[in-house]
């Protein structure tokens, strides 16, 4: 069970083929990808902080709330739109990438990233729809970084790295 994402979460557009045999293979990628996630996206002592808020992977302060929640607004020095899903689906399409592309788990049939070869029988996932998943969550953590930026005073121990867009081979 991770601190806001769980195997249960894995729906809609990131959906995961569930069974008895790959739940637990799901929960370890999320053990191990979450945190550092977190960390990346606002550095160790916020993302600690962060933590700590919050309660059935739900923050209760205003100030976490804030950026956990969706969010859009334009930029004050250029008007540039920044907009985000929220902290839970900026980490699904992380995890998810992790889960498809490292524990080689399939996508669902039923959320239109497998295609199946009719003629021998065998799928195959549609990679770029994969690489958008993450790339989403870039363009979400951009938006969240910038509020906190803008928003500094509020989040002084605001340390988060910059993630790139992962383009695919």
């Amino acid at each position: 069970m991770g601190l806001i994402v769980n195997v249960s979460d894995f729906t809609g557009r990131y959906l995961l083929a569930k069974n008895p045999q790959n739940v637990s293979t799901i929960d370890n990628v999320i053990d191990l990808y979450e945190k550092s996630y977190i960390y990346k996206i606002l550095g160790v002592e916020l993302g600690d902080l962060l933590i700590a808020d919050l309660t059935g992977g739900v923050p209760t302060s205003p100030e976490f709330q804030t950026i956990f929640n969706e969010l859009a607004f334009n930029s004050t020095c250029n008007d540039q739109l920044f907009e985000s899903k929220g902290l839970k689906n900026i980490l699904l399409g992380f995890i998810y990438w992790h889960v498809v592309t490292e524990a080689r788990l399939q996508p669902s049939q039923t959320n239109g990233t497998i295609q199946v070869k009719v003629e021998t029988g065998t799928s195959t996932t549609n990679i770029s729809e994969i690489y958008n998943r993450y790339n989403d969550s870039v363009k979400w953590v951009k938006c969240i970084q910038q509020d906190i930026y803008d928003n500094f005073s509020t989040y002084p121990t605001f340390k988060g790295q910059k993630i790139l867009i992962n383009y695919s081979i």
